[in-house]
């Protein structure tokens, strides 16, 4: 992955250029529609940049540096446009809050410069990691009955699942409390890519929201039974950790046209088809 800020080194015409890209150049209407279907450090890194300059693949030199505030790593033609975090933030700032990923992010919010000139640097940098999370993130919400009053294996039953059932996935694995039914709305989170468990909880949290539970995930499937024929659905807010110490979660999916409940490893990636179950944390 290419780190920010990236740049190639090439000579053309018997002159030696150093081509990048900014926020201007980024924005207009020729770079969008060469970029177009590019992800997140696309925008950032040397495939962007010889896909707008029109480089082939071998041409030039990549060249990047993450500490961009030292300026002596630069080109001299970058030094002028990242002078200070004013100049950063003129120049580059928009690509940083819309293609920035989490590593970009948290390496400049450990690494940033404490020089009065790049004052503020830190905190653009923390408020956009916080943003980034919530980029391109969807939900849904249903109403649903969740029925604490039954088991488990009660709910089991009552869901329907006409196709396989992970045996694992029972009220002696997964802690299970007796309470009154109660009627409350379900979401349905989706990121919309790649990701880890702990980046799913990061956004279920800054959604203001929990991970729901096995009795929740098995409620939701006897409320909408449909829902997971269009898409997986997890809950994250209990576990059971096998023999081996692997932590599973409880996961409605569908194959051949059958209603499946399976069991998830937290350890795992998830990717953009899965929706995530959660509930207010009110």
């Amino acid at each position: 992955m290419c780190e920010f800020i990236s740049w190639i080194e090439v000579t053309r015409g018997g002159k030696k250029e150093v081509l990048y890209l900014d926020d201007e150049l980024v924005a207009e209407k020729r770079s969008k529609r060469i970029l177009e279907g590019s992800k997140d450090n696309d925008f950032l890194g040397h495939h962007a940049i010889r896909a707008v300059w029109g480089l082939k693949d071998n041409a030039g030199t990549e060249g990047e540096v993450p500490d961009f505030w030292n300026a002596d790593k630069l080109p001299e033609v970058l030094r002028s446009k990242l002078q200070d975090f004013s100049t950063l933030k003129r120049h580059f700032g928009k690509m940083l809050e819309d293609y920035a990923q989490k590593d970009d992010l948290e390496y400049i919010i450990k690494n940033a410069s404490k020089d009065e000139k790049w004052k503020g640097l830190k905190e653009f940098c923390e408020q956009t990691l916080k943003a980034s999370l919530l980029r391109g993130v969807t939900t849904e919400t249903l109403k649903i009955t969740v029925r604490y009053d039954l088991s488990i294996d009660e709910l089991v039953k009552a869901a329907k699942l006409n196709g396989n059932v992970n045996p694992d996935v029972n009220g002696r694995n997964f802690k299970e409390e007796k309470h009154p039914q109660k009627k409350v709305e379900a979401v349905l989170v989706c990121l919309n890519r790649y990701a880890s468990t702990e980046q799913v909880e990061a956004v279920i949290k800054d959604l203001h929201l929990r991970p729901g539970i096995v009795k929740e995930l098995l409620s939701f499937s006897v409320d909408h039974p449909k829902k997971q024929t269009e898409f997986p659905i997890v809950e994250l807010g209990s576990g059971w950790r096998d023999p081996y110490g692997d932590r599973g979660v409880a996961f409605l999916s569908r194959w051949s046209g059958r209603r499946h409940l399976s069991l998830g490893w937290r350890g795992d990636d998830w990717d953009e088809f899965y929706r995530f179950l959660a509930f207010s944390e009110v």
